[in-house]
C-alpha cells in the first residue's frame, strides 16, 4: 500500500471512529412561550447557534452535542415537570432562565446529582452554596446596589423623595431579592445622610406594589395605587412586556416619575414596546458598551439566523454552553466529575467579559448603567 493510500486509509478510519462516539445530550429549560418567552427564545437560540458551532468543529473530543429543549412557560412547576423528563437522558441542563424556576428544580438537581448551568439565573438564594447549580449571570446584589446608588446621587438635590417599587411576584426569587437590596441601599444611605432638623424622620417615603404577573398583565390595582401615590421615582422588578406597559402609562398620565429597572426588562422587546423615545428611565446591564469582535460577531450572526437583535439571554446561553464544553473537556467527559471542573475555570473568554466560577457556582461579572436615547439603549457613563 503506498503513502497517498495509506493516509486515505487511516484518517478515514479516524472519522468513522469519531462519528461513532457517543453524542453528548444536553437539555435546555427556559419559558418560550408566555409573557417570558423573550428570554427563553433568545436563550435557546443563542444555545443552538453554540451547539451548531461546536458540532461543526468536531463537537466536543470528537462527541456531537444534542440538544432537548423544553418549554417551561415561566412557571416553576412546570419547569421541574421538564426536568423529569429529561433528567435521566442529559448530561447537564442548560438553563432556567429565571429564579423561581431554579430554585423550583434545585433539589432535583441535587439528588439526581445533575449539573444545571444558568445563564440567566441572578437570585442572591443561590449563591454561596456548593451545589449542582452554576450560572454565568452574576449574583443580583451587585447590580442592584450600584443601580441603587446611582439613584440616590440622580435624586441628591431632589426634596420631594416619593419612591413605588412594583415588582412581579411570578418570579419572587428574584423580583424580592432586588426589592430588598435596593432598600437597603436607599435605607443605610439615607440613615448616614439625615440632618438634625430632620432626625426623627425617614429621608424617603417608598411603597411597595406586588403582583402575581399572567396573561391579563399588570393589575388595575397597581395604576390606581400610582395614580394616588404619585412617586418621584418608580423602580420596576418586571418583565419586559410589564415593564413597557408601566414606563408608557407613566408617560401618558401625569408628569413622569424616574423608572429604575432590573437588567430582567433589558431586551429588546421593551425597546420595541415603548412608544416614547426618550423617557426617564435607567437601567444595568451586563453587556459592555463596547462590545468586543467576537460579540459583534455573533449578533451579527444571530441577526442574520433570527432576524432580531440578541440581548443578554441569548449571548449568555451561548457563553453557558462553551463553559460547559469546556469542563466536559476537564472531566474528562465524566459527569461526576462536572462539577469540580467547572469550578476551575478562570478567565474563559466570553461574549461579554470573561468568565471565572468560583467553589460554589457563582460568578462576578462587570455592570453599566444605560439610559434610552431615540428608542436605544446609550450607556450613561463608562
Amino acid at each position: 500500500m503506498n503513502r497517498a493510500k495509506f493516509l486515505f486509509v487511516l484518517l478515514s478510519l479516524l472519522s468513522l471512529a469519531s462519528c461513532s462516539k457517543e453524542p453528548v445530550t444536553i437539555g435546555f429549560i427556559g419559558p418560550l412561550t408566555g409573557k417570558y418567552s423573550d428570554l427563553g427564545v433568545q436563550g435557546r437560540n443563542g444555545l443552538l447557534i453554540a451547539v451548531e458551532e461546536i458540532n461543526a468543529g468536531g463537537g466536543i473530543e470528537g462527541r456531537e452535542i444534542r440538544v432537548i429543549i423544553e418549554d417551561d412557560k415561566g412557571d416553576p412547576s412546570r419547569a421541574v415537570e421538564a426536568f423529569d423528563r429529561i433528567a435521566d437522558k442529559i448530561f447537564v441542563v442548560i438553563g432556567p432562565m429565571t429564579s423561581s424556576s431554579a430554585m423550583a428544580i434545585k433539589p432535583k438537581l441535587d439528588s439526581s446529582k445533575t449539573v444545571a448551568i444558568a445563564p440567566t439565573v441572578s437570585t442572591s438564594r443561590l449563591s454561596g452554596i456548593k451545589d449542582y447549580f452554576f450560572r454565568v449571570h452574576p449574583d443580583l446584589r451587585v447590580r442592584t446596589r450600584h443601580l441603587a446608588m446611582f439613584s440616590i446621587e440622580f435624586f441628591k438635590k431632589e426634596k420631594d423623595k416619593r419612591w413605588c417599587f412594583i415588582y412581579d411576584l411570578s418570579n419572587w426569587q428574584f423580583s424580592e431579592d432586588f426589592v430588598e437590596n435596593f432598600l437597603e441601599v436607599l435605607t443605610r444611605e439615607g440613615e448616614s445622610n439625615l440632618t438634625t432638623d430632620i432626625k426623627s424622620l425617614s429621608w424617603f417615603t417608598a411603597c411597595k406594589l406586588g403582583y402575581f404577573g399572567g396573561k391579563e398583565g399588570v393589575p388595575l390595582e397597581v395604576f390606581q395605587r400610582l395614580m394616588e401615590f404619585k412617586p418621584k421615582a418608580v423602580v420596576l422588578v418586571t418583565s419586559a412586556l410589564d415593564s413597557a406597559y408601566i414606563v408608557n402609562w407613566l408617560n401618558g398620565i401625569y408628569p413622569p416619575p424616574v423608572v429604575f429597572t432590573s437588567d430582567w426588562a433589558s431586551t429588546s422587546a421593551f425597546l420595541q414596546r415603548l412608544n416614547v423615545s426618550n423617557p426617564k428611565v435607567f437601567l444595568t446591564s451586563l453587556e459592555p458598551p463596547q462590545l468586543s469582535e467576537e460579540a459583534k460577531r455573533f449578533k451579527k450572526l444571530y441577526f442574520d439566523r433570527f432576524g432580531k437583535i440578541p440581548n443578554f439571554p441569548a449571548m449568555q446561553s451561548y457563553e453557558a454552553v462553551y463553559v460547559f464544553k469546556e469542563a466536559f473537556i476537564r472531566a474528562k467527559g465524566k459527569k461526576e466529575a462536572l462539577p469540580d471542573a467547572l469550578t476551575t475555570i478562570k478567565n474563559l473568554k466570553g461574549l461579554l467579559s470573561s468568565i471565572s466560577i468560583n467553589d460554589f457556582g457563582d460568578v462576578e461579572r462587570p455592570c453599566w448603567i444605560y439610559t434610552i436615547k431615540d428608542g436605544s439603549l446609550e450607556p450613561v457613563s463608562y
